[in-house]
């Protein structure tokens, strides 16, 4: 995605109850997770 819009898609997953598990390579990826441990990557092309 657009590394403009990453950092609102990261905001609402985590104020709908997710949680910021890594985000050690950002601005490139982030991982997520919701409450079952579902992960997911939001990925930019920055950094790379």
């Amino acid at each position: 995605m657009p590394p403009e819009v990453a950092p609102e898609r990261i905001a609402a997953a985590v104020a709908a109850g997710g949680e910021l598990v890594d985000d050690s390579a950002a601005s490139a990826f982030w991982v997520l997770a919701d409450a079952q441990g579902n992960r997911a990557c939001v990925t930019t092309w920055e950094g790379r």
